[in-house]
């Protein structure tokens, strides 16, 4: 018997969930379905430039579990783009979690993951910042 899935922590969701090659009708084409964990796991590693530690930590799950989703993310969506496949983004087994900050100095309100350490102002570059519940 297997061990339940963790569930992957998840601090913000994509603002879409379908892309398709322009000009194609989509019941004319292939869909690739990619979860939101696996493409938080490409956004954290290729997009905000943390290391594979560092995103594991973030999602709550081990080095190991980020690399295998980090390698199929990566695959699927190479084979949307090459391949003119729709993109669908559903499924996995996830938790959307993120602190509000607030700055002290300007007032300014930003959501920033769990499992980061030194924060600042993204407005003013202050370190005078608060956690909001």
């Amino acid at each position: 018997m297997s061990r339940p899935r963790k569930l992957r922590r998840l601090y913000e969701l994509p603002k879409t969930d379908y892309f398709k090659p322009r000009r194609v009708r989509l019941r004319d084409i292939e869909t690739v379905t990619i979860s939101p964990d696996e493409l938080m796991a490409m956004k954290l590693v290729d997009l905000d430039g943390h290391d594979q530690e560092e995103a594991a930590k973030i999602m709550n799950i081990s080095r190991k579990t980020l690399w295998t989703e980090l390698t199929n993310a990566r695959k699927k969506v190479v084979d949307a783009v090459f391949n003119g496949k729709a993109l669908e983004i559903s499924g996995g087994a996830f938790e959307v979690k993120y602190r509000v900050m607030h700055c002290r100095n300007c007032g300014y309100e930003w959501k920033e993951p769990f499992g980061t350490s030194a924060v600042e102002c993204p407005k003013c570059d202050s370190k005078n910042v608060v956690r909001l519940r």
